[in-house]
């Protein structure tokens, strides 16, 4: 009998009162050896991530969010990582390079549909494969966060962009 393990992390911009928290989820199912970096359901087939508003695009938050599923996903190295697909409404010309840039960088290689990249789907790998990426520490500073003291039990923390 399997288990399942999920991971979500929620991004709430307070300087954006009117900005729905981002919430980004991984799911590991021990009995199928599957690994979903974008859905708690790994049985479901792949998936993508996005930062919106598009404003909120280029200050590493979603670096550091693929970051740490990246790093959770890597204690399962054997299970396979569903697809990451890419969708033409993500690769308008000021974004498609980076979209495919920053998939690549964590270790995903992909079958390209066009020349351009505009869509297509990650080749099947072992959560071995994925490579953390640091580079956010660049400008995001994380700030300890004691969730006792805050009266809350859900471990958290507080990120500040530099």
């Amino acid at each position: 009998m399997g288990s399942r393990r999920c991971l979500e992390l929620t991004l709430e911009a307070l300087n954006l009162p009117e900005q729905q928290p981002l919430t980004f989820r991984a799911g590991y199912d021990s009995r199928t050896q599957r690994l979903s970096i974008s859905s708690f359901h790994p049985n479901n087939g792949g998936g993508s991530l996005r930062i919106e508003p598009v404003r909120l695009r280029g200050h590493r938050i979603g670096t550091f969010l693929m970051n740490e599923i990246v790093i959770w996903g890597r204690q399962w190295p054997r299970a396979a990582v569903n697809p990451i697909r890419l969708f033409e409404a993500d690769a308008d010309d000021d974004n498609r390079d980076r979209r495919n840039r920053f998939y690549e960088r964590f270790g995903f290689a992909f079958e390209y549909d066009d020349k351009d990249g505009t869509t297509g789907r990650s080749r099947e790998m072992p959560a071995s494969n994925l490579t953390p990426v640091w580079s956010w520490t660049e400008n995001i500073i994380l700030n300890p966060f004691d969730p006792w003291r805050a009266g809350t039990a859900f471990p958290e923390r507080n990120l500040r962009i530099a």
